[in-house]
């Protein structure tokens, strides 16, 4: 009698069509691709610019450069510069008729 050892022919040969070989592992279906829709063109316009800061406050800066909105302490974002000097939102109102900060009851748009 003869012992048998595992992995050696007469093992594989008791399960009849079946090989211990490891199988390599089948590929997925390749993947279709993506549809492509039509993507539709959009007109958008610039209404403001909207700055916030950490304590809270913000301040919304409109398209012509010179009209505001703000609330809080907007020192930190806000402010216009002539030369080298900086003024702070509304310390130039008074004498640039251009630059004026717009009541909260006013919409922006």
């Amino acid at each position: 009698m003869r012992a048998g050892v595992r992995g050696s022919r007469e093992a594989s040969s008791a399960l009849p069509g079946r090989s211990l070989a490891r199988a390599r592992p089948r590929r997925p279906p390749a993947a279709e691709p993506p549809t492509e829709h039509p993507v539709p063109e959009i007109e958008a316009v610039q209404v403001a610019t909207l700055v916030t800061t950490r304590n809270g406050a913000w301040a919304a800066l409109l398209p012509d450069g010179r009209s505001y909105k703000s609330a809080g302490d907007v020192s930190d974002v806000l402010w216009w510069a002539i030369k080298m000097v900086r003024f702070e939102a509304g310390e130039l109102d008074p004498y640039d008729p251009s630059i004026h900060c717009l009541p909260h009851s006013q919409p922006i748009l």
